[in-house]
This record gives C-alpha cells, structure tokens and sequence, in this order.
C-alpha cells in the first residue's frame, strides 16, 4: 500500500511540475518587443481602426499603460504589457452598434488579423500575426472604445517613459467623450 501512495505521489509531482513549467514557458516563448516597437505597432493598431470607420468620428486617447508581469509572490520576469485606450467622442446608438462592429470587423479581416465576437458584451476584437490585440467594445450607454495592447514588452520598470505628451487633452469644459451627439451615429 506504501508503494502505490509513494508512486501516485511521484506521479501527481511530476505532473505537477510539467504542468508548472508549460504554464511558466508559454508566456517566455513569445520574443519580447521593443518599447518603440510596441508603441508603433498599437498606433498603427489605432489609427488603421479609426480610419476605417465610415462616417468618420472624433476621438480622445489616453496615454500609454505599462502592466508588469509578476507572479503570484509578485516577482516580476522583466516583461510587461503595454497598452492603450482610444475612446469615441460620439455616443453609438443601439441600432449603429453591429454596423460599427462590422466595419471593424472586415477592416481586420482584410488586414489578415483573426477576429473574435462577444456579442453578449458587444466586443469585437482582433489578433495580428505578431500577438498585438485589439478590442472595441460599445458599452449599454453607448460609450465605445478601442484598446490596443502588445505584450510581452520589456517592462521599463516606470511609468513616465510612456505619458503621451503630443496627443491634446479635452478641457475640463469640453464635452465628455461617448457623450457627444453625432448625425449619424448617435440615431
């Protein structure tokens, strides 16, 4: 009886530990991008996004964000992601919602990008062949967004390499983004 418990414990370890290290070595096999690199890639991500929406619409962006990886006793491997939000001005009515979606959607499948739908959460997103993601998302009020994100980056263990001082702020008189009234988005 002591074997077979000393053996099933051997088992249950070895299993274990492969089952650690894959967990462990899939997130270190993707190559880790240049900070530039990154940046360029989620802009491009952005712009080429905005671009293809038709009619045209306003939007504000948010400055770069850097997430670290860490593990569960928060030590970091030196990466992170990296990642960035554009936000809509015009508020997108119910009835514009899978209209907007499907423009993104062929938009991405024309640049050759695997695309995913939630329609529960009205979420579409998209996967470029080197592991950047985008998603937009069109929240209950019709607030929408774009989030770009590349990851693994080298994390650059702050945060100020990445505050965004060229894209203009809204003032705080200006009209809250997702709020704004557009011809033909917004009916």
């Amino acid at each position: 009886m002591k074997t077979r418990l000393l053996g099933a414990a051997l088992v249950a370890a070895l299993l274990l530990g492969l089952l650690v290290t894959g967990c462990s070595t899939a997130r270190d096999d993707k190559p880790v991008i240049a900070l530039d690199a990154a940046r360029s890639s989620i802009d491009t991500l952005l712009d080429g996004s905005a671009k293809a929406i038709n009619p045209a619409v306003g939007y504000e962006d948010d400055s770069y964000t850097v997430r670290e990886h860490s593990d569960w006793a928060h030590q970091s491997d030196g990466k992170a992601s990296l990642s960035k939000r554009r936000v809509l001005n015009p508020r997108i009515a119910d009835g514009k919602a899978d209209t907007l979606l499907g423009q993104l959607m062929e938009h991405w499948k024309a640049q050759g990008y695997t695309v995913t739908r939630d329609d529960t959460a009205r979420r579409v997103g998209a996967t470029m062949p080197d592991g950047a993601r985008i998603f937009v998302t069109i929240e209950p009020q019709g607030n929408t967004h774009l989030d770009a994100t590349v990851d693994p980056v080298k994390d650059p263990g702050t945060f100020t390499l990445f505050n965004d001082e060229q894209t203009p702020r809204p003032s705080s008189a200006a009209t809250p983004a997702g709020r704004q009234d557009d011809p033909y988005w917004s009916h």
